[in-house]
């Protein structure tokens, strides 16, 4: 992928990775998974490339090429990833203007993903990859209790720390306490309601009327079909297409959180296929997993 410095006022920098074939119809501003670096959708940006899809894959504060590091003495919450993802579409259209772009993600990038379509009215949808609403009640009764654990205790940890160190915990990266605090936040009430922002992104959300794909992948530990229903349904008035993969989709046999990753071509030409459409289906696009 091609690579390109973003800089913010606030002395941020990161580098933005970018795939875009020459004859693009249409592009993916991808929000990755907390922790992940953007570099890693490579496999995704190669498959999508092959059916006229170029991916800008964003880097998220903290991780990999940014120039900052979680700290006790550096700290920061949605806001300023949202002030991020901001930057990178600035850039995506001065340098792809005619160009539709899509905002997609992977995990809480899909949540990001989501929200942004609520702030920015220029986006032609939203993709949500292996991604869902954190809330505790959409998990399994078995799962409850250690999610409802996880979304007090990680926070926790952060204000002791003075940063979240995700590498050791086994969850996410090395993140800011204020990212956690606002994922926790949002996994015990279900709801995004953001410190220092201004707009109720879930009520504009409620209103918008643009299509959302979700892909639902069948064995993803970390979301079940009632998180992606509970993030998905945000968008109420949206036009829905829901894509289930199971095992027999993929050539390894797998269906994860994050094996889709490394065969990311069933994805793809499925992306390709709904949003090339003529119209997004209202109901809901089941395949069997």
């Amino acid at each position: 992928m091609d690579k390109h410095r973003i800089h913010l006022a606030d002395g941020h920098q990161f580098t933005l990775h970018s795939m875009v074939p020459a004859s693009a119809r249409a592009l993916i501003y991808w929000c990755p998974a907390l922790g992940v670096p953007g570099r890693k959708y490579q496999r995704l940006a190669d498959a999508l490339s092959q059916h006229g899809i170029g991916l800008l894959s964003h880097e998220w504060r903290g991780t990999d090429t940014s120039n900052v590091r979680a700290a006790r003495s550096h700290d920061w919450r949605y806001q300023a990833l949202f002030a991020d993802i901001d930057a990178g579409l600035q850039y995506a259209r001065e340098h792809w203007p005619n160009v539709p772009i899509w905002l997609g993600g992977h995990s809480l990038g899909s949540q990001l993903a989501l929200l942004q379509l609520a702030r920015d009215q220029t986006a032609a949808g939203a993709i949500i990859v292996a991604g869902g609403s954190p809330y505790w009640r959409t998990y399994p009764w078995l799962g409850r209790p250690m999610l409802f654990l996880a979304a007090l205790g990680f926070p926790l940890i952060g204000k002791l720390i003075g940063h979240y160190p995700g590498q050791k915990i086994g969850f996410a990266g090395r993140e800011a306490r204020g990212v956690m605090a606002e994922w926790g936040r949002s996994a015990l009430t279900g709801h995004y309601r953001l410190r220092n922002m201004d707009a109720d992104l879930e009520s504009r959300l409620n209103q918008d009327t643009r299509p959302v794909l979700a892909v639902h992948v069948a064995q993803d530990q970390y979301v079940p079909h009632a998180s992606l229903d509970y993030l998905v349904n945000k968008a109420g008035r949206a036009k829905h297409q829901r894509i289930n993969l199971g095992t027999h989709d993929f050539p390894s046999g797998k269906a994860d959180h994050f094996s889709w990753m490394r065969e990311p071509e069933p994805i793809a030409v499925r992306l390709a296929a709904a949003m090339f459409a003529d119209g997004v289906d209202v109901a809901p696009l089941r395949q069997t997993a």
